[in-house]
């Protein structure tokens, strides 16, 4: 290991500290204000005053708190998430079956995005963490679905979806057609708080990273030839050589 590797996995927990502290601190308030919500919106449904004109608005603006609470509490669950060690629980997994399941699951609220799947292996049965795996792959699946819904040429918006072998490990490739990854983002998107999107939180392929790699895997960024939009593919060794069962952070 390198003085630059040892400086950055030291850099990187101390931030993993923080972000965990920071989190902490921001959970028990978020507690606090939703049920002090929720009483207020039982208090206002029950009320016997007259809110007949004004209730439109409260309605809204209590959807409108609610929304913002969900989505701080989301965020603040990505933090926690991305600080804390990703612990893996390995059991025999088809990768075939995962991808479908995940697929249909992930992308029936995303209409309009044709997705075509690709098996090349017969057998794609690896020793993996079930759970978490999925989660990240209806994580990147997501992501191409709406880079693709934002395309602009005359194609429809389309995801392509693989799962390839060798005699080493699988492979699994989500491709779209949308604007794909700049240069930065290509060699920045993995490391933690980097997004492209105005709302993003930058944590998505940073703890994808992190559960790929405790697997003994990696993730790589890239530009799909079939599609012109962005690639991501995700490596996993078909027995985990060595390494321990959990990986603190992703080394960027």
């Amino acid at each position: 290991m390198t003085q630059s590797t040892t400086t950055q996995d030291a850099a990187l927990m101390t931030m993993a500290r923080w972000v965990s502290t920071i989190a902490d601190n921001i959970r028990n308030p978020i507690s606090g204000i939703s049920a002090a919500l929720s009483i207020l919106e039982h208090q206002l449904r029950s009320s016997d005053t007259d809110l007949d004109s004004t209730t439109p608005l409260v309605d809204d603006a209590l959807a409108r708190i609610r929304l913002r609470l969900t989505s701080l509490s989301e965020y603040v669950s990505e933090l926690i998430d991305f600080a804390k060690p990703a612990v893996i629980q390995p059991s025999l997994t088809d990768l075939n079956s995962l991808v479908n399941a995940t697929k249909n699951q992930t992308l029936r609220d995303l209409p309009g995005v044709q997705v075509a799947t690709k098996f090349s292996c017969r057998t794609s049965t690896v020793k993996a963490d079930h759970d978490r795996l999925r989660i990240v792959l209806s994580g990147i699946m997501r992501n191409a679905a709406e880079a693709a819904l934002t395309t602009t040429s005359q194609n429809k918006p389309q995801v392509s979806i693989a799962v390839d072998c060798t005699h080493e490990g699988f492979t699994i490739t989500v491709s779209d057609n949308g604007p794909g990854f700049s240069k930065d983002a290509m060699h920045h998107a993995c490391e933690p708080f980097y997004s492209t999107k105005e709302a993003g939180t930058g944590l998505g392929l940073a703890i994808a990273a992190k559960v790929v790699r405790a697997h003994g895997g990696e993730i790589t960024i890239g530009k799909s030839t079939s599609l012109g939009g962005a690639k991501v593919s995700l490596y996993l060794p078909e027995s985990r050589k060595s390494g321990p069962d959990h990986l603190l952070l992703p080394v960027t």
